[in-house]
């Protein structure tokens, strides 16, 4: 929607007047042979001329706000007026130029009369350009002092800006602005794309590591933060709304869905799909309750049988187990219309001989009663592409919304806000790179958050949970409130590519299913129960998984070094 306002708002700005060129354009080609003469082609070029002089009055007006707001300048009126009259200025003469030169070269030919015009030309422009210069150099002075207060030209322009050889200073300085100006625009229309992205995250990566070499790592030590810090930046799903980012993608689709279920009386059913930590449990909170009855289940044993399903539901839904999956059927339609959420939907499968069994009760009671119950379900994005792929049979879910990794920004806009929420102040001194000429200490520090934060993005692969679990072991204690930030140690896969092919599928079925015992490891790799349990225990001494009620899933360290080493090996779709 935004790209598509751009779109608008630039044809609005261009279609007058550029239409205008089009036609005058458009005119010269129809006449052919015709419009070489020059009564016909003077009139042209004169028209050409104005129009253009009129369409970049209306370019640069739209460019001077719009720069303003993507950069968050502030312009006040009388600035803003001061700019566009130069700029009208500078065009009118521009195109008197251009017109007297069209005419002299129309009557005059190119011989030496016309030679005196166009140095007559370039001395008006030179003496415009110094006009605009002397008129415009406290400015520029004042602009370039404070992007470059250690630069080569400060002191010289401290010296002469209020005399009057000062305007052949504010032109060099000028143009160093200018010059970065452009720098500016390049490297942010370049970094709308996530390769490039990407590739500075990794340069990035490579200085920070040659630095932390000779100054040091972060240590990871948890327990010398403080309390609110680590509360801040907690990995589990979190109500507070000072913690909380607005990004929730696909809920406009659920009110719709919700509005269609509940006035017209349509099946409807809708599926929540994303890689572990993208925030899906947070996501399924924002179901609404307003309107409808939502009971909330959230599956943490493997029912992939049908009447392990049965149970299960009855019991969360109904108040009493049943093992029938027609009476939960029944209960449910007998009973009120209702939400139903079901949060981590991949334990309804396992990826073994017979191991669907629970997924397909589940899909079949969806499809019965999707007219009176509304089922919300979420499922991890690995679970749901080997199941369309192992069973594209069962009815699909009506709605399904895939959520994507996070932006750039939207990382560093959530590790800000928990930072605010934490009330800590941070140093990134100890991330700085060696000075650069011309940039103050202040645009070094701001350069070194965007780049950190980058980092951070890049190596999470978007997922916020792995980018807050690595940005608290970033960060050092100084004080009570003082943090200073230093490059994280990243786990070595090293020991996991070494430990060959049976563990790499222990690791697979990990991912898959988000969490496995030794036992349903067992089934899905066809291997013994007790080796499995010996691999178990040897990633849980590696800190590569952690155990629960003899539950095991990844953690989040090992969760972006895991899933890459399993895409090259093959072993996890995309």
């Amino acid at each position: 929607t935004r790209r598509l306002e751009r779109a608008f708002t630039a044809l609005e700005v261009v279609a007058p007047w550029g239409l205008a060129l089009a036609g005058i354009a458009a005119l010269d080609a129809a006449l052919g042979t015709a419009a070489a003469l020059p009564e016909v082609q003077t009139p042209l070029r004169i028209a050409a001329l104005y129009a253009g002089y009129r369409l970049g009055i209306d370019v640069v007006t739209a460019a001077t706000v719009g720069l303003a707001r993507r950069y968050r300048m502030t312009i006040d009126r009388d600035r803003r007026e001061r700019i566009l009259t130069s700029v009208r200025t500078v065009l009118r003469i521009t195109v008197g130029i251009l017109l007297l030169l069209t005419v002299s070269r129309s009557f005059l030919g190119r011989g030496a009369l016309y030679h005196v015009v166009v140095v007559s030309a370039w001395v008006v422009g030179l003496l415009v350009a110094f006009r605009m210069l002397a008129r415009w150099r406290e400015i520029i002075a004042d602009a370039y002092l404070k992007l470059a207060p250690e630069g080569r030209l400060s002191a010289a322009v401290r010296s002469t800006r209020d005399r009057w050889h000062g305007v052949f200073v504010a032109a060099v300085s000028f143009g160093w602005l200018a010059g970065r100006a452009a720098v500016i625009l390049a490297r942010d229309f370049a970094l709308g794309f996530d390769q490039t992205r990407r590739a500075l995250a990794f340069l990035f990566r490579r200085r920070m590591e040659k630095q932390a070499e000779r100054q040091g790592y972060a240590d990871g030590d948890l327990g010398k933060l403080p309390r609110r810090v680590l509360d801040a930046f907690s990995e589990d799903a979190v109500e507070d709304e000072a913690l909380l980012l607005e990004h929730f993608p696909g809920l406009v689709r659920l009110h719709a869905a919700i509005e269609a279920w509940g006035r017209r009386g349509v099946a409807e059913s809708f599926l929540l799909t994303g890689a572990p930590g993208l925030g899906k449990t947070t996501w399924l909170e924002r179901v609404p309750e307003d309107r409808f009855p939502c009971a909330r289940v959230t599956l943490t044993d493997r029912v992939a049988t049908a009447p392990a399903v049965a149970a299960e539901l009855s019991a969360r839904l109904l108040g009493a187990p049943v093992d029938d999956l027609r009476a939960l059927r029944d209960g449910l339609l007998d009973g009120p219309r209702r939400i139903v959420v079901v949060d981590v939907a991949q334990m309804l499968f396992l990826s073994a001989i017979g191991g669907f069994e629970g997924v397909e009760a589940f899909c079949g009671l969806v499809e019965a009663t999707s007219r009176h119950v509304l089922w919300v379900c979420s499922m991890s994005a690995f679970a749901w592409r080997h199941l369309a792929a192992a069973r594209p049979n069962l009815a699909l879910f009506r709605r399904h919304e895939a959520l994507a990794p996070w932006s750039e920004e939207r990382i560093r806009e959530l590790i800000r806000k928990r930072i605010a929420a934490s009330g800590a102040s941070l140093k990134f001194d100890d991330l700085l790179l060696d000075r650069m000429e011309g940039v103050s200490t202040r645009d070094r520090l701001l350069q070194t958050e965007e780049g950190y934060t980058r980092l951070l993005w890049d190596y999470s692969d978007g997922i916020p949970r792995v980018a807050l679990h690595f940005w608290l072991r970033s960060l050092v204690p100084e004080g009570d409130s003082s943090l200073r930030v230093r490059l994280f140690r990243a786990p070595s896969v090293e020991p996991l590519e070494r430990a060959g092919d049976a563990l790499h599928f222990l690791l697979a079925g990990l991912v898959l299913h988000e969490n496995l015992t030794a036992d349903e490891a067992s089934r899905t790799t066809r291997r013994s129960p007790g080796t499995c349990r010996g691999q178990l225990a040897m990633l849980e001494d590696l800190g590569v998984v952690v155990g629960a009620a003899e539950r095991f899933r990844l953690t989040s360290h090992w969760q972006r070094a895991v899933v890459r080493l399993l895409r090259r090996k093959n072993l996890l779709d995309d």
